[in-house]
């Protein structure tokens, strides 16, 4: 499990990186444009760096059904809720009240993966996903019994419930390779949403601001998707966003330390009950006797307990590497999460 929590980790702090640096940017182009930007200039700069850097890959490729699930996270995680998010942002008054409620992401992907996949969710996760809703509660209040959040607030929240069918829709094909998935995404949904902004009137913004909108596209969107596609390839939907929540921290704190943004009661005790939050999560050790079905797929693999099948001459040599393969019934103990080995009932 420990690949896929760095994973998580890593990918959690490039995207949070881009929230205080998109909540200054905003301010000089319409939200629709500035997030189509973001995420096409992702795809251009993956689909570049791959075609004179990248290696010949190892990875499986998108085949069949994959194509669906690519599509729903096109449209969901890459055309509707980033124009949701930048809407919300550039409403809010501060950046680090909007990055706080990006933990509302791990509640609703958990909800979808055990509601909607049968993903197992332990008493952590859930424990977990309290703590993290009671944070979202301590933000809004206004003492008393008061509890308010602006417009900007909910349509952060809204984003992230996209986005929990986004992570589920990428963790059925996980297994595939990671670059090409956000290459796809960069580019379809960040052209569509420029052509659409375009289309209503926008206006494209100074050349520095397209700069800074690549960067943080190519950085908090293309390379954190890379490497949030590899942690639920590792520990499934539901783990991989709990882990990938710990990005409110840096990003309240990049607010609060570059932006100048006021560190009030809520914020502070949001912070604590999302530390709490993450203690749980990493504490996390799921350990039973499991039983593995026989079933065929693809991904990029090593030899190991799960993998060990006999190879045609034709299939690639070297380790790691791809090509269809054929799980036999296996009975075992071990620490496990709930990825493409480990769908099993409990």
């Amino acid at each position: 499990m420990s690949k896929g929590v760095y994973y998580s980790l890593a990918s959690s702090l490039l995207f949070a990186a881009g929230v205080p640096v998109s909540k200054y940017l905003l301010a000089q182009t319409s939200p629709q444009l500035f997030a189509g930007l973001c995420y096409f200039c992702s795809g251009l700069g993956l689909a570049l760096f791959s075609f004179f850097f990248g290696k010949k890959r190892r990875e499986a490729p998108v085949s069949g059904k994959d194509w669906r699930w690519l599509c729903g996270s096109i449209l969901t995680g890459g055309i509707v809720a980033p124009i949701i998010l930048m809407t919300g942002i550039s409403l809010s008054p501060h950046a680090s009240s909007a990055a706080i409620l990006f933990t509302s992401e791990i509640v609703f992907t958990a909800m979808i993966a055990r509601a909607v996949f049968g993903e197992h969710v332990s008493i952590k996760v859930w424990a977990a996903a309290f703590l993290i809703m009671a944070g979202a509660a301590a933000l809004s209040w206004k003492g008393g019994l008061v509890f308010s959040m602006d417009a900007g607030l909910w349509l952060v929240i809204a984003a992230c419930l996209i986005w929990g069918f986004d992570n589920n829709f990428v963790s059925q094909i996980s297994g595939r390779d990671p670059t090409v998935l956000s290459i796809w995404k960069g580019v379809v949904a960040g052209g569509f949403n420029i052509v659409l902004a375009l289309a209503c009137g926008a206006r494209l913004p100074p050349p520095a601001v397209c700069a800074g909108a690549a960067a943080t596209g190519l950085v908090a969107y293309g390379i954190s998707n890379i490497l949030l596609v590899r942690a639920m390839r590792e520990l499934g939907a539901a783990r991989s966003a709990a882990l990938f929540g710990t990005n409110p921290f840096v990003a309240a704190t990049l607010s609060v330390v570059f932006l100048r943004e006021p560190l009030g009661p809520g914020l502070a005790a949001a912070f604590a009950l999302n530390a709490a939050a993450a203690f749980l999560l990493f504490s996390e050790n799921h350990l039973h006797e499991h039983v593995h079905e026989s079933f065929t797929h693809n991904h990029l693999h090593s030899h190991d307990e799960h993998h060990a099948h006999n190879h045609s001459p034709s299939d690639p040599q070297g380790e790691p590497h791809s090509h269809p393969h054929e799980h036999s019934p296996l009975t075992h103990n071990h620490p496990h999460s709930p990825d493409e080995h480990h769908r099993h009932g409990h």
